[in-house]
């Protein structure tokens, strides 16, 4: 149970800090713990909402996402292959001191910008493109 109170407090904590509130505050755990959604044995078999998604499903989502808004911010593809960049998002993953919201440490480039790119899916999927957008500009953009 404590386990499940110190993930609950790293997403409200997450939730303050970018001003952003989860309609499914299980997709930033699975963001941040890289838990399943949909893994529960109590959870209802059949139901569409308890589709299974992985922190690997929503990095990828989160990376599609983060091209698009790179591109769109940028309107030159080759300036925006920037912010795509492992290296750059890690930079931006210790400058947000991300780490305290993750449960197992994050050491190299990849597994920084994987983390934030599982954040950004699963802000996509749960508030849409323009708080994607907000959180893209806001954390990933700004010094």
């Amino acid at each position: 149970m404590e386990r499940y109170r110190s993930l609950s407090i790293a997403v409200e904590n997450f939730e303050k800090r970018f001003g952003i509130k989860f309609n499914e505050r299980e997709l930033l755990e699975v963001a941040i713990n890289n838990r399943p959604r949909g893994s529960r044995k109590n959870e209802s078999k059949g139901n569409p909402s308890n589709t299974r998604i992985t922190r690997k499903t929503l990095s990828t989502l989160g990376d599609a996402v983060l091209r698009l808004l790179s591109i769109e911010s940028e309107q030159d593809r080759i300036i925006s292959v920037k912010y795509q960049r492992n290296s750059y998002l890690s930079r931006r993953f210790d400058l947000l001191v991300f780490q305290q919201y993750l449960r197992i440490p994050c050491m190299s480039d990849e597994t920084k910008g994987n983390a934030i790119e599982a954040v950004l899916g699963a802000i996509y999927i749960d508030q849409g493109l323009d708080a994607a957008r907000t959180f893209y500009g806001h954390s990933i953009m700004t010094s």
